[in-house]
């Protein structure tokens, strides 16, 4: 319940390192300047809870765990983790394969993800499966998974919207909430607000502004790793570059941000789009929008 005081709005604006990149939360209300600290506080802790769980770095992580043990036995899985994992199985399907985070191995290979020490020898053999070879269960709410191949997973970015849209589940909603994590933005009052799309490569990088037309905003795009892509197609399993930023609206991150990796690889179907109430705009690099 939020404190009762005068009416006069109070703003905050905090920033983190968080998710491999700055988290900044912005929240403002008619209450006390402590409340608005002890919300965005709310905020990162729901953001560090999933960093926890599903860090690709972490040694320690849920995921590592996963990573290290799938192949082996049937590994429990949090509520959260099966949430992504059900989610990145549900775009797999769509997207006739073109979303899988089982294709860390080749991102490991080209430098783009670090080497996992416990995945050494399975990267030494070098043969993988793919994301069908993934079971997931779900048995009276006991949720596992099973490696049916050698397979290493990275959640990237989905991870990191799920990790957006928990954030923003957690504080009053009666305040005006704005979260930005290196891109995937949410905010609770959207309507006919502005923001801000970048476009162009490195160092001719610019903005153009856009309306919101749903809750959340994902966008992809090379400016984000030096003029360099760092997408790869699953099927080919080679780099696939492009000069456009790929901006999802969704109402959630988690959606926005899977949807923008299959934007880019040109996976740009109505069908798609409609099904999960999203609407894709694409970038040129002068500005304009191809899409």
């Amino acid at each position: 319940m939020t404190e009762e005081i005068s009416a006069s709005i109070r703003s905050l604006c905090r920033c983190k390192p968080l998710l491999g990149t700055y988290v900044e939360i912005a929240l403002s209300g008619a209450v006390s300047d402590d409340y608005l600290v002890e919300e965005s506080e709310k905020a990162f802790r729901a953001i560090e809870l999933v960093q926890a769980s599903m860090s690709f770095h972490d040694p320690s992580s849920e995921l590592s765990a996963i990573n290290r043990r799938a192949l082996m036995e049937d590994v429990t899985l949090s509520n959260g983790l099966f949430t992504v994992l059900s989610k990145a199985d549900e775009f797999n399907t769509d997207s006739d394969g073109f979303f899988d985070p089982s294709i860390a191995p080749t991102l490991i290979q080209s430098g783009c993800l670090p080497i996992p020490t416990e995945c050494r020898q399975m990267l030494d053999a070098g043969k993988f499966g793919r994301w069908k070879n993934v079971e997931l269960t779900d048995r009276e709410g006991d949720k596992s998974i099973r490696f049916h191949q050698p397979i290493i997973l990275d959640l990237g970015g989905i991870a990191k919207g799920f990790a957006v849209d928990q954030a923003l589940k957690s504080v009053d909603r009666s305040l005006n909430i704005v979260i930005n994590a290196g891109g995937d933005i949410a905010m609770n009052r959207w309507q006919e607000s502005l923001v801000g799309i970048q476009f162009g490569v490195t160092e001719n990088r610019s903005i153009k502004q856009a309306v919101m037309q749903n809750a959340c905003l994902a966008s992809s795009a090379s400016y984000l790793n030096n003029g360099q892509s760092v997408m790869v197609n699953p099927k080919s399993k080679k780099t696939h570059d492009s000069d456009h930023t790929y901006s999802v609206f969704a109402s959630t991150c988690m959606t926005a941000d899977a949807l923008t990796k299959l934007a880019w690889f040109g996976i740009t179907n109505d069908e798609l789009m409609n099904k999960h109430q999203a609407t894709l705009v694409v970038t040129d690099q002068h500005g304009d929008t191809v899409i």
